[in-house]
């Protein structure tokens, strides 16, 4: 059994830290990559920005690094465990490399979190899934 249940991932863009960025953080773009709630609105995402998904999480923007790094904090209502006792988020983190970008992303740690395993496994199949509609998205705007 692993001690830390963080997913890590990495994509090389052929686009500009700056198209990528607005993939990240402009909701006409995050809703062909993320499943957004109905009801958040057009506004791009700032820091202290918050995303409520009804009955599972809220992400709040905790790190906004503009063209460099975009972290965000998950909190799980619904599990038995007081906030403080865990430290999830997803992390972007933008690499310029020549023509290209390569984008780090992170999620976890779930290992202090009830049903650890099944967070970390729905958290593989995002990172495999999102990260290469933000590749298309990001090339495909270039």
């Amino acid at each position: 059994m692993q001690d830390l249940f963080i997913v890590k991932d990495q994509v090389r863009i052929q686009a500009s830290a700056e198209k990528i960025w607005e993939v990240l953080t402009n909701p006409a773009y995050m809703r062909q990559w993320e499943e957004m709630p109905e009801n958040f609105g057009n506004e791009h995402i700032e820091q202290g920005s918050v995303i409520h998904y009804e009955g599972f999480s809220t992400l709040t923007v905790s790190t906004f690094e503009v063209n460099r790094q975009l972290n965000l904090t998950v909190h799980l209502p619904n599990i038995d465990l007081d906030p403080s006792a865990y430290n999830i988020a997803y992390r972007f983190i933008l690499k310029p490399d020549h023509n290209h970008t390569v984008l780090d992303f992170e999620i976890g740690d779930f290992a202090p979190v009830p049903k650890a395993q099944q967070y970390y496994d729905m958290s593989v199949q995002f990172a495999e899934t999102s990260l290469q509609k933000i590749k298309a998205l990001a090339e495909q705007n270039s």
